[in-house]
């Protein structure tokens, strides 16, 4: 029975902490840059960014575990600026064009500035992502400065 309350407490003492926000992570794999902050589990509030050696970055984000109304604006303030992006039908961000990708550039130069991300989906859930070491996390240029994708053409941002 002590082995057993033993066990037990010690899952709720680590609990909280399964739940707290965690530092920046980037890694490469499969041709993609991903990084990512924020907490894990069935609960989670998160971002990452993804972005492909070919192709467009994407965006993602989780308010309690839950992604983003699909076609719905999700905005985000970092460094005391204010951003929205629209979610395609699987509720990721998709940076595909001109605007998009002018409007992601200042958005990762506020990411890296910033201490905190405020997310925010128009069904009203709202996460707070830490953004310290953020700097470190993300190449000072967006994506490590590859041309971005607009219409037509390959822009660097």
């Amino acid at each position: 029975m002590k082995a057993w309350t033993a066990a037990a407490m010690a899952m709720l003492a680590s609990a909280p902490a399964m739940a707290a926000p965690s530092a920046w992570t980037s890694v490469f794999v499969q041709g993609v840059h991903e990084y990512r902050v924020g907490s894990t589990g069935a609960r989670a509030d998160n971002m990452t960014i993804n972005c492909p050696i070919e192709g467009s970055p994407t965006m993602s984000v989780l308010i309690n575990g839950t992604l983003p109304p699909e076609g719905e604006q999700v905005g985000f303030r970092a460094a005391g600026q204010s951003f929205a992006f629209r979610t395609n039908d699987n509720g990721t961000m998709r940076i595909d064009d001109r605007d998009r990708s002018a409007t992601f550039a200042r958005f990762w130069r506020a990411v890296r500035a910033g201490s905190t991300l405020t997310v925010s989906f128009i069904n009203g859930a709202v996460a707070n992502l830490p953004l310290s070491g953020s700097a470190k996390a993300l190449p000072a240029l967006p994506c490590g400065g590859r041309a971005l994708p607009d219409a037509k053409h390959k822009i660097r941002l």
